[in-house]
């Protein structure tokens, strides 16, 4: 193989490992919770209202209208989550496991995060579906002959 195809192999290889990573996130989606408190380590999804201002390791993120993360403590007055991210009004942050405290009095709503099997099936037939046209296509461009480039034939 030559260097050029070993250079869009690894390509192939970094996109399709980039379109498993997205298509894995597509497996989960946040439900509402139901009554009750979510247990420690449970991954969430809350809605805040007032737009706080959290100190995320050195940064600092201002107008929050949303924290993903997994729960900490779940007190009366107070929620910790080990935040995953936060969105605020203008973009989304990544949240680096730091302790984000919010309190009950903010939270608008709490969603679980949970496996969606229906999601994970459509996902996979199109994976599927998705690597079957690539392996036809790469498949046919791969394939030699025995004849060198001007159609002379090999002796």
């Amino acid at each position: 193989m030559t260097i050029m195809g070993l250079k869009t192999l690894s390509t192939v290889r970094r996109c399709a490992l980039l379109l498993c990573a997205a298509a894995l996130a597509g497996c989960y989606q946040y439900v509402p919770s139901e009554l009750g408190r979510p247990a420690p380590g449970t991954s969430v999804r809350t809605e805040v209202r007032g737009n706080p201002t959290f100190e995320v390791g050195d940064r600092i993120v201002r107008d929050v209208t949303q924290v993903d993360g997994e729960v900490i403590r779940w007190e009366p007055d107070t929620l910790a989550l080990s935040a995953l991210g936060l969105r605020s009004i203008d973009r989304d942050y990544p949240g680096g496991g730091y302790t984000v405290r919010l309190a009950m009095a903010d939270v608008v709503s709490v969603s679980l995060k949970r496996f969606d099997g229906r999601r994970t099936a459509l996902l996979a037939l199109a994976g599927a579906a998705v690597a079957f046209v690539a392996q036809q296509s790469l498949g046919g461009a791969a394939k030699g002959n025995d004849n060198p480039p001007g159609g002379g034939e090999v002796h």
